[in-house]
């Protein structure tokens, strides 16, 4: 139960990835960090009682937090030419994708046990 409780808090974050249009929102505060701020350790972290994190939305009963870190650029400098479209590169306009690290807690429903999942999503912005 713990794990589809954490997949629905992976749900809730992605939805604030699909909904932002700016990076500056990943300033280190309010479960947004960006690439110079350091994001906690999901090993160690007080999950339960941490400020750092974001409550999603609660399923049955039980409340999964989650951070997200902007990791920077989603390309590899080194591949950019393993793929050419005549005309269109990221030096003539196409869409810079951002790359975000996800993690989601969730506690079991009855507490005694605990999830953590840690995905990476990518955006053009």
């Amino acid at each position: 139960m713990s794990l589809e409780v954490a997949e629905s808090g992976l749900r809730d974050a992605e939805i604030v990835l699909e909904g932002i249009a700016l990076l500056s929102s990943f300033d280190g505060k309010n479960g947004r960090y960006g690439p110079d701020d350091d994001a906690p350790d999901p090993l160690t972290y007080d999950w339960a009682g941490g400020n750092g994190v974001v409550n999603a939305n609660t399923v049955q009963g039980v409340t999964p937090r989650y951070f997200i870190e902007h990791i920077g650029d989603a390309y590899q400098e080194e591949r950019l030419t393993d793929l050419v479209v005549e005309g269109y590169t990221h030096e003539t306009g196409a869409l810079n994708a951002q790359a975000f690290r996800i993690v989601v807690w969730s506690p079991g429903v009855s507490g005694e046990s605990q999830r953590i999942i840690e995905t990476y999503y990518t955006r053009n912005l």
